[in-house]
């Protein structure tokens, strides 16, 4: 398992619109385009990450159907191992863009963990609160003596 996270990712995309000129690197070329350029490949790879977790599930299912002969397992995991790659290749170039676009709109990952910790805390403040409307009052008993 590898221990690069999101926050490594951000500080490099970072570091390299920093330290990189136009013509040097990918990110200093997008960052010179601006944000719209960089919101559009964003959304390219959204879309290309969509289309490669929708084939993951179609293709096992096309053969299917097909009725194409059966294929070994090591053909089955073999075929299933390509589309995984790809999904997670996908997902990486999400995640770059992001993050670039996040340094280019001055935000951070930072930003981001802090609403997301906010709406799990109205969350579980709201499960709380549908579980105490969903229990019934138990009746206070009272022994006298």
């Amino acid at each position: 398992m590898s221990d690069f996270d999101l926050n490594r990712l951000y500080e490099r995309v970072t570091l390299r619109a920093r330290i990189s000129k136009a013509g040097d690197s990918y990110t200093a070329d997008l960052l010179g385009q601006g944000i719209e350029r960089i919101a559009q490949k964003l959304g390219e790879e959204a879309t290309e990450t969509l289309i490669a977790a929708i084939s993951l599930k179609q293709k096992a299912q096309v053969k299917q159907k097909a009725g194409i002969q059966q294929e070994s397992t090591k053909d089955i995991k073999n075929r299933q191992e390509k589309y995984q790659r790809a999904l997670c290749e996908e997902s990486a170039d999400l995640l770059y863009h992001l993050c670039l676009l996040w340094h280019a709109c001055d935000t951070t990952p930072q930003n981001v963990y802090e609403i997301l910790a906010e709406r799990a805390t109205k969350r579980d403040q709201k499960g709380a609160e549908q579980q105490k409307k969903k229990s019934p009052a138990i009746p206070q008993v009272t022994i006298e003596r």
